[in-house]
């Protein structure tokens, strides 16, 4: 069982964020947990306390291109988020769990029930409501017809992971994409099992297979290593 769990509320809502936060506080399993009401307080917060294990983010404050929640996971790789709603639209479930984040919760879920969700997510796991399962299946599915290409594959990989794929297909080992990227070796572990799963990979080779089925070929390691903001799927466009 999971416990020591560092929490983090952020919620356009200060009354919301601080009640949820103290009653998280109450619980044993939960080590503490702070309260803000931006993203920019939160960048804050992670660059003090970079070991917060999950982020109960206000779905509200999430951008219209989910770039706050590829951000947290390309920076704190080891933090998991969970966005938090008054809706249930199965199609902003998936965009969001698509966009990295570890699950989806009500704002009107019980604490016992909160608390479920804190140790799967903190875990490894995503967590769903036993009562949107069904039609956040069913909307994966028609997102995955519907984006049915090799390119469309690689899509959901962040700039980070691009990067990292990259590193993989021009068959870099994990301590040289360490040195390469200037990332520790644990940073660099989470980022291709991250990789891995979002491209339904066993294995790095397979990893590597489906990037060269999209179309990223070899790239010249004799040059600076890329900014972190150039998306390899660019090379990619038409």
């Amino acid at each position: 069982m999971t416990s020591g769990i560092h929490v983090a509320v952020v919620d356009r809502y200060l009354a919301f964020a601080d009640t949820l936060a103290t009653g998280l506080r109450s619980l044993d399993e939960v080590l503490d947990a702070t309260a803000s009401t931006s993203t920019e307080s939160l960048w804050q917060l992670l660059g003090v306390n970079p070991k917060v294990d999950v982020v109960l983010l206000d779905h509200d404050l999430i951008d219209p291109r989910l770039q706050v929640l590829h951000r947290i996971e390309d920076e704190h790789p080891g933090t998991r988020v969970v966005v938090v709603s008054n809706e249930a639209d199965p199609a902003r479930v998936v965009g969001a769990l698509t966009a990295g984040a570890a699950g989806w919760l009500p704002k009107t879920l019980p604490l016992d029930e909160l608390l479920q969700c804190l140790r799967a997510v903190s875990n490894g796991e995503t967590w769903v409501p036993m009562r949107l399962l069904t039609s956040v299946l069913r909307a994966m599915i028609t997102a995955r017809e519907a984006e049915n290409t090799p390119v469309s594959r690689l899509r959901p990989l962040t700039a980070r992971e691009q990067q990292i794929l990259q590193c993989l297909v021009d068959g870099m080992t994990r301590p040289q994409i360490a040195a390469w990227l200037g990332m520790s070796p644990n940073t660099v572990r989470t980022h291709v099992h991250n990789v891995l799963h979002k491209l339904g990979a066993h294995s790095t080779l397979r990893a590597v297979a489906i990037a060269r089925e999209a179309g990223l070929a070899t790239t010249d390691r004799t040059s600076a290593p890329p900014d972190k903001g150039n998306h390899a799927l660019e090379r990619l466009k038409p």
